[in-house]
């Protein structure tokens, strides 16, 4: 059975659909914050074993919770951390669409009772 990182999960979207929070760990400055798009997408979905769980089929939130995840998930592939500067990240209107899912998927994600998973959550620690 897949193990997910819940709270990590939810702490990346957090940060996904802050901009707030981007404008200011993704540039220097004195809160000792550093992040870039690639950290939080990967956070949200590698770290936490969230995307390798939804490829498998599993159901990781509830069904609902989890179609926005995936939603969000497509939508960071107009995101080219290649060729795009944080800063042209940021103030793309890809990125604000991508806001928009993450705290969608947030709100969902908080809100499921997990009565339809097939995985288990695991807490690292600091979680």
């Amino acid at each position: 059975m897949k193990k997910i990182n819940k709270p990590m999960v939810i702490q990346g979207l957090k940060w996904m659909a802050s901009y707030d929070y981007q404008k200011l760990a993704w540039f220097p400055n004195n809160e000792n914050l550093l992040s870039s798009f690639l950290e939080i997408y990967q956070a949200v979905f590698e770290d936490s074993v969230l995307l390798d769980a939804l490829e498998d089929g599993n159901v990781v939130f509830d069904k609902v919770a989890d179609a926005a995840l995936w939603d969000l998930h497509q939508a960071t592939d107009a995101i080219d951390v290649d060729i795009m500067r944080e800063d042209e990240i940021l103030d793309s209107s890809a990125m604000q669409i991508i806001r928009n899912k993450a705290a969608f998927a947030l709100d969902l994600v908080q809100k499921s009772t997990g009565k339809e998973k097939t995985v288990e959550y695991f807490y690292s620690k600091g979680n």
